[in-house]
């Protein structure tokens, strides 16, 4: 990664993320996750640091080495997820635990996630029902991998209708995704979502990724790649297109497309992946619309 500006009124938090803050989209929270089921992140709000429960380290919110939350932190107030697979992250020794943001997969989906660092991963096999996300030459589409069910493919978030009744500060932190257990199992017996047991990403910047790719224990896994969206990451890299996507970005479009492709409607059940990372994005926000207002006045 390139060294990004940070500007000394930012907190000792948000300069950590490593924020490009003249590079900051405009776009408010509102605009990018109004319309998305998450969370509350009330449980978040005030905190500061405590050591981590197993390394007993002084961290923020979570520990990234450890994959805990810290002492601070109650538990029982964040949200739990159910995914339809077993989820391998990959990452490279170089990329830095701590700007990581697969780590809010394992956070979440304690269940279903593993992170491992590049050499020391699973010997995975092409007998087995893996999928690799990488965008190689060989790659299929989501429609082609997930499409062809009874379901009409791309169909409209349930809530797209009527935004105004799904504000995040609404919403519960368990109330998704405890609903919707049951569906989920039922929706992916049906589908063609039964036709893998673990999804596997690459976390690691686009120069270390063919490194990994090309190991003898993954190049030979069937791969799908994404269709092109924006990012929204605060350390985006400027010599990279915005579809770039950070992990945590990817892992959650990942689960969207491929139910919307197997089953048709979505109704926001994969929507908590994106709980710290919209927390976090609201942080750099108002730090950086505070730094820009700053550095008007001193003109």
């Amino acid at each position: 990664m390139l060294p990004f500006q940070i500007y000394p009124a930012v907190n000792s938090f948000i300069g950590y993320l490593g924020v490009n803050i003249l590079a900051m989209s405009s776009a408010t929270y509102d605009d990018t996750f109004g319309s998305y089921q998450l969370a509350s992140h009330d449980p978040l709000i005030g905190l500061k640091r405590s050591k981590c429960k197993k390394c007993n380290c002084s961290r923020m919110y979570f520990c990234y080495k450890c994959h805990t939350y810290v002492d601070s932190v109650d538990e029982a107030k964040m949200p739990k997820m159910e995914l339809p697979w077993k989820v391998d992250v990959i990452k490279h020794a170089k990329e830095v635990d701590g700007k990581s943001t697969a780590i809010h997969a394992a956070l979440l989906a304690p269940d279903h996630v593993k992170i491992y660092t590049y050499p020391t991963i699973p010997s995975y096999s092409k007998e087995d029902k893996i999928l690799l996300v990488f965008p190689d030459k060989k790659a299929s589409t989501m429609e082609e991998v997930f499409g062809g069910s009874s379901a009409a493919p791309g169909s409209k978030r349930k809530n797209d209708t009527d935004v105004s009744d799904v504000s995040p500060k609404r919403i519960k932190s368990d109330s998704v995704n405890k609903s919707v257990i049951k569906s989920a199992e039922e929706d992916f017996k049906k589908t063609k979502l039964s036709d893998f047991d673990k999804i596997v990403f690459i976390d690691c910047t686009w120069s270390q990724a063919y490194g990994i790719f090309t190991d003898e224990r993954i190049r030979n896994l069937p791969t799908v790649k994404l269709s092109d969206q924006n990012t929204v990451y605060w350390r985006h890299n400027d010599e990279m297109p915005f579809t770039f996507l950070a992990t945590i970005e990817a892992i959650y479009s990942f689960l969207k497309v491929s139910h919307e492709l197997a089953c048709g409607e979505y109704d926001g059940r994969y929507d908590n992946m994106l709980y710290f990372y919209s927390y976090f994005y609201k942080l750099v926000q108002n730090g950086a619309q505070k730094t820009k207002q700053k550095l008007k006045k001193e003109k």
